[in-house]
């Protein structure tokens, strides 16, 4: 009685695995160059904004402009209030 074995199938298997492992290898490096490009890039663009923004100058809103119009002549007028004598005290004095 002679058994005869033939290991075909596992040969076909292994070039199939060997195929698929370096398909697999060369996407995961593919994606990882795709990432590190990414990033660069990202990097570059933020830099580039930072050097060439330049500091932006602040407006005041509009209702801050029109209270600090109308309290500058409030101020005058208690600024002057202060300055001058009260009328009842010199008459008491003399």
């Amino acid at each position: 009685m002679t058994i005869s074995v033939s290991t075909p199938v596992n040969v076909t298997q292994n070039a199939t695995n060997t195929q698929t492992n370096t398909q697999t290898n060369t996407q995961t490096q593919s994606q990882q160059q795709q990432q590190k490009q990414k990033q660069s890039q990202r990097q570059h663009q933020k830099q580039n904004q930072s050097q060439s923004t330049p500091p932006s100058a602040v407006i005041p809103e509009p209702t801050t402009v029109v209270a600090a119009l109308l309290g500058l002549p409030i101020f005058l007028l208690f600024a002057r209030r202060r300055k001058a004598p009260a009328p009842d005290a010199s008459p008491a004095a003399a």
